[in-house]
């Protein structure tokens, strides 16, 4: 009979970083299909934990930033004359822009 392993390609002679035991210890067999019997690693308690652990971690990151892209977005509306504060940047740039230029111009005149 052909074994075929679904889900783990290590040696399940190490031992598992959770508890310690052989890897072997965690094997599930899951059945026999046209003369194949397939073996699934499934995970001891703790590391099912961890993983939840992990899951969860990630649930309040992802929640987090979307609490504070909408909380910033609702301060972004409430500023008043927004296109007014636009124009007011448009032409600070401009500026600061215009007068790098002159400087570059005046740094580089031929002698």
């Amino acid at each position: 009979m052909i074994i075929q392993y679904t889900n783990y390609d290590g040696d399940w002679e190490t031992n598992c970083s959770y508890c310690g035991k052989k890897q072997r210890d965690h094997q599930v067999t899951l059945g026999d299909y046209k003369g194949v019997r397939y073996v699934h690693r499934q995970p001891c308690p703790k590391e099912q934990h961890g993983m939840t652990k992990k899951a969860v971690v990630n649930g309040i990151k992802i929640r987090t930033f979307f609490l504070i892209y909408d909380i910033g977005k609702y301060l972004w509306n409430l500023i008043p004359f927004k296109t007014e504060l636009k124009l007011i940047w448009q032409g600070i740039k401009h500026a600061f822009i215009s007068i790098k230029a002159l400087i570059y111009l005046n740094k580089n005149k031929p002698k």
